[in-house]
């Protein structure tokens, strides 16, 4: 993701540039905004791109609210791996979160603030996404795709309507599994 050097911190509650647009794709894929705590935490895998990830996303966070997120490694108990973890405490942060976008794994969606915003700023939002929530396959017709995936059904119809913004083709595909929590789209 290239994101723009010497830009300012929001200051602003509700305003959106691309670096910010990036961080709440991400967290709306692989983040937890808790309100209540004044705390959000953005889980990565336990590659090495995961701790880039984990490190850009600190310091995006770090650039945007003024504020100091650790970037730290979670032990995890087995058979689970241990995960690379964000977690940034801050009021500013959260009641700006919170003013912009429904949160938690069923409820996010794409802010109207980014909805409604250039197309860099849509696009850093789809590629924090992406990041979180993407992969490639070669199996689509004999062609590459880029796969996103939620249970959210109202956040994924949001993202549809981005990428048919940016004029990115794409199809929209539901598949059910066991159990209903873990739906994928």
């Amino acid at each position: 993701m290239n994101l723009p050097d010497n830009t300012k911190p929001i200051r602003e509650q509700g305003e959106m540039d691309a670096r910010k647009a990036w961080v709440f794709g991400l967290i709306a894929g692989d983040g937890h905004v808790k309100y209540d705590q004044y705390r959000v935490l953005i889980v990565c895998g336990v590659k090495p791109e995961d701790e880039q990830l984990a490190q850009l996303a600190g310091q995006v966070l770090d650039d945007v609210y003024a504020a100091s997120a650790k970037v730290y490694k979670r032990n995890a108990i087995p058979p689970r791996l241990p995960q690379w973890v964000v977690r940034l405490d801050s009021k500013l942060a959260i009641e700006d979160m919170m003013l912009l976008a429904p949160w938690g794994i069923h409820k996010w969606r794409v802010p109207e603030a980014v909805r409604n915003a250039a197309p860099n700023v849509k696009g850093a939002w789809i590629a924090g996404f992406a990041d979180a929530e993407g992969h490639v396959v070669n199996k689509v017709a004999g062609k590459r795709a880029i796969v996103l995936t939620s249970v959210n059904q109202a956040g994924l119809s949001d993202v549809s309507r981005l990428l048919t913004d940016l004029g990115i083709k794409h199809v929209w595909m539901s598949h059910k599994r066991k159990d209903p929590k873990f739906n994928t789209a």
